[in-house]
């Protein structure tokens, strides 16, 4: 195989010509995501169950968390999702289900959270 002069430029044009980053549209919410998760997590290990004041507060930052992670499916769903579809058919269908368990669970602990006050004392 002989390859030429202009091949040679080609590929060391190519080859050192800067190439935009992807962009991704899971980074950022997903880590503001975990940062509010460890928030609330923080929070409700730190509340004192015997204060009525304090423990709302901490069942509020868990269900404003909830709250969040619902919104966030269904904006994936709604708005992520169809447009990785129109690009790449079949591309977001391993996450479906992913989603309706997010979406269940998200209900299970927000009602745990609201179940919290009335529980018994520890």
């Amino acid at each position: 195989m002989k390859i030429d002069a202009n091949e040679l430029n080609a590929v060391s044009s190519t080859a050192s010509a800067p190439v935009a980053p992807r962009m991704d549209l899971y980074a950022l919410i997903h880590k503001a995501l975990r940062a509010q998760m460890s928030d609330a997590l923080l929070t409700l290990g730190c509340a004192d169950c015997t204060d009525a004041d304090d423990l709302a507060r901490a069942v509020h930052t868990v269900t404003v968390l909830m709250d969040a992670c619902a919104a966030h499916v269904q904006h994936e769903e709604h708005f992520v999702h169809p447009a990785i579809e129109a690009r790449a058919p079949g591309a977001s269908a391993s996450v479906a289900h992913d989603h309706q368990e997010h979406l269940t669970e998200i209900a299970q602990i927000r009602a745990a959270a609201l179940a919290l006050p009335a529980a018994a004392a520890p």
